[in-house]
């Protein structure tokens, strides 16, 4: 058998992942435990791809591209905004092969294909610089089940970003030595559509990672910029390709409030903050970030923006003992020691962090890349045991035995936080010094074997006390979940009894409350999705950024940042809000709904306020000077500064306007409007420049207005309305992506012939 592994050592890795990545579902396929890790899982991801089978399903019978959300709060830019974001391509081929498969087993199906292909793809990394394959394998192992990887299983959009970092840097390194570029640009392309969030930080990153190998290849950083620009140019050709995707991604963000807004510039808020960076890189915080509650009481800090800053870049006690064997020659390494200083010197000064992530709250996600950069670091010393400094190897693993021991215990004191709210998080942190001590003294005996046995057990048991081994991760039963998301049956019931309930709903555009806590638990704000309902409610970074507007008039944030929830009386009625879902009258939003049937034994109630799509105004107010009540949405165009300067000469506020019918589906609708006079209206779908509103077939300017809904003139008498949504910049992305590929294809064209010629 141990012959056949040397012979095959790609069978034996594969084994290797197989059974790690099983170890972790295993436990919960077992004991019929849900997947569910988090809360972000829970209240997020499991209802946007709820969201994303109902956008493809909508895209099959409409025979259109999935713009446009209705379903998500208020309605959304869909493509701008989630569909290279929160999906990628493990969502659209687990949608395609298993479109009746629900999320608990999607996301196990895919962590276990995400954690085998992270590891070849690190192994294929190692195999190119020509590492044995005893060091390709404990190299793969770390990577594959970092703390970074086991912390990103809770957020799997992450995790699939993180699973090609190697083969994105393996394509640097093939283009140096080679001059390689057709690989580079496909794999950049890939990742851009992939995850925006991250390849932003991984285009940053580049910049250093080429600088540092040009410098280890040419003994120094003259003419590095002359090669780079080869390589810049593809950078270029393959965000090109990815237009498509990136540029409506590109318009979207500019208008999010997040960007270039950060709590700390040179120094952070907390001296926790730089415990974590002085212990991330010695144990698997992944263990500890949410083993009592959602955020630790010492081992996550929660900045002023609501980001969560903890350190993931432990791979192994190999990892971090030998790391420091960089620094145990003065005159080697310079290069190294020189990235490692710079990396030191962003993850401790904000403005560093803020610039890997857009300039937005510093946060430490982008950790992802030095992470793999320390494991590479390392390998040279596990292929040549015999060169290892076992005296500064004896003094490493003391000083890491001493952060270990003493730093908690000394964070406590200064962060004033009492020892009995750590103690059980400290203690499993105290459970990593054993694997400490038994990786020196195989490192000392220089048994490669023994190596990677002891870095697969490791890697086997922190797996373990990373995901099943905490309570927060397997807090709900499979009855729980069952029973929340089918509390309104399945998706589109509750929308077809609506319809069958009255007739006059399918020319009419209405929204429903649902009460969260008496029907939804108080499980998830987003739970609209899973049965693709127009509500009012949702827990979303990515929201319709015009919405912002309406906390202005009356506050819609709820609980947690980028948590909505809209309870005020006078919202909810100018929202079209026209049905109530609610276990008892006393839950109403206001008192003038009437009961006019039941659905899976729920009361279903029906506003008396309710109005049709669009609403007309009698005087105007200005968003930012006026002090304003609720109820003035009702009746006041509420306009900008700006836009009310242009407003008050150009439109008319005498007439009255009724919506006879309206009709919306995918990325249109149309509605048929009764003006007495010529009358300014707004109709409740959050503005978006995407949107082309044609009035009587004639195209009408639109405003930001009343809390960031669509406003525009119609005429007197009936008119016809239609609205069509692309999202903004799609037009240039996709021509982008047209040149950008016949771009490529002529790059491989050129290279062909070039070959020949050789």
């Amino acid at each position: 058998m141990i012959r056949f592994c040397k012979k095959h050592p790609s069978i034996l890795l594969a084994f290797c992942l197989t059974v790690l990545a099983g170890s972790i579902l295993l436990p919960y396929i077992i004991t019929d435990t849900p997947f569910m890790l988090g809360w972000d899982m829970r209240t997020q991801y499991s209802s946007f791809y709820e969201n994303l089978k109902t956008m493809f399903i909508e895209m099959k019978q409409l025979h259109n591209l999935p713009f446009y959300s209705w379903a998500t709060f208020l309605g959304n830019n869909f493509w701008g905004s989630k569909l290279f974001y929160y999906h990628d391509v493990f969502d659209y081929f687990t949608l395609l092969l298993f479109p009746f498969l629900e999320y608990n087993r999607v996301i196990m199906l895919q962590t276990f294909v995400k954690l085998i292909i992270a590891g070849f793809c690190f192994y294929h990394y190692g195999r190119y610089h020509r590492y044995s394959e005893a060091t390709n394998i404990i190299g793969s192992l770390m990577f594959a089940f970092s703390s970074y990887a086991l912390e990103a299983l809770k957020d799997p959009f992450f995790l699939s970003f993180y699973i090609f970092i190697p083969l994105y840097f393996l394509k640097i390194d093939k283009y140096l030595q080679e001059k390689k570029k057709l690989g580079y640009i496909i794999i950049t392309a890939f990742l851009a559509v992939t995850n925006y969030y991250h390849f932003y930080s991984l285009s940053i990153f580049s910049v250093f990672y080429f600088i540092y190998r040009y410098s280890c290849l040419h003994k120094t950083i003259k003419g590095f910029f002359k090669e780079a620009l080869p390589l810049i140019g593809c950078y270029f050709i393959a965000v090109m390709i990815a237009g498509f995707a990136l540029v409506p991604e590109a318009f979207n963000i500019i208008t999010n409030q997040r960007i270039g807004n950060s709590s700390a510039f040179l120094k952070y808020d907390s001296i926790k903050t730089y415990f974590y960076v002085l212990t991330g890189l010695f144990f698997p915080s992944s263990i500890i970030i949410n083993r009592t509650n959602e955020f630790s009481s010492i081992y996550t800090f929660v900045s002023q923006n609501n980001t969560v800053l903890y350190v993931c870049l432990w791979a192994g006690s190999l990892c971090s003992l030998l790391l420091p064997q960089i620094f145990s020659k003065r005159e080697e390494n310079k290069n190294t020691k020189l990235f490692l200083f710079l990396n030191g010197i962003l993850m401790l000064i904000p403005i560093g962090s803020s610039m890997m992530h857009g300039f937005s709250e510093p946060a430490f996600r982008w950790l992802q890349f030095p992470l793999f950069m320390n494991i590479t670091f390392v390998l040279p010393y596990l292929e040549n045991i015999q060169n290892i400094n076992k005296k500064f190897l004896f003094y490493s693993v003391v000083f890491i035995s001493g952060i270990l021991l003493l730093g908690t215990p000394l964070l406590g004191i200064f962060a004033h936080v009492p020892f009995e709210e750590y103690s059980r998080e400290y203690t499993l942190i105290l459970t990593t010094l054993p694997f400490l001590w038994m990786a020196y003294f195989i490192v000392i005996k220089g048994n490669r074997t023994g190596l990677i046995v002891f870095t697969f057990t490791e890697m086997l048991i922190v797996s373990y006390l990373s995901v099943y081994s905490n309570s927060y991760y397997r807090q709900f039963s499979k009855d729980t979940i069952q029973g929340v998301t089918h509390v309104l049956q399945n998706r589109n019931d509750l929308n077809r009894y609506l319809l069958e309930l009255d007739e006059q709903n399918k020319n009419e555009f209405y929204r429903i409350y649902i009460d969260p806590s008496s029907v939804y638990w108080d499980y998830s704000t987003n739970l609209n999705l899973n049965f693709n309902i127009m509500g009012l409610m949702t827990y979303d970074s990515t929201v319709s950024s015009s919405i912002v507007d309406m906390n202005k008039i009356s506050k819609i944030e709820s609980y947690l940042p980028w948590s909505y929830e809209i309870k005020d009386p006078a919202l909810v009625d100018f929202l079209c809000t026209k049905y109530a879902i609610v276990t008892n009258a006393s839950q109403l939003p206001h008192q003038d709904f009437v009961q006019v049937g039941e659905f899976n034994y729920l009361p279903v109630y029906q506003n008396l306020h309710y109005q049709n799509f669009s609403r007309s105004y009698n005087k105007i107010s200005i968003l930012e000077q006026a002090e304003l009540k609720s109820e003035d949405i009702l009746d006041t165009l509420i306009v900008s500064q700006k836009d009310c300067e242009l407003l008050s000469n150009n439109v008319s506020l005498i007439g009255t306007v009724t919506c006879t019918y309206v009709n919306h589906s995918g990325n249109t609708v149309f509605a048929g409007i009764d003006s007495s006079a010529e009358s300014f209206i707004s109709v409740a779908i959050p503005y978006d420049q995407g949107w082309n509103v044609k009035v009587n077939g004639q195209t009408v300017d639109i405003y930001s207005v009343n809390g960031g809904m669509i406003g525009f003139s119609v005429p007197s008498g009936y008119s016809e309305i239609q609205m069509i949504f692309t999202p903004q910049g799609f037009k240039i992305g996709l021509a982008a992506s047209f040149f950008g590929l016949i771009a490529l294809a002529s790059l491989f064209v050129y290279e062909k012939r070039i070959k020949k010629q050789h």
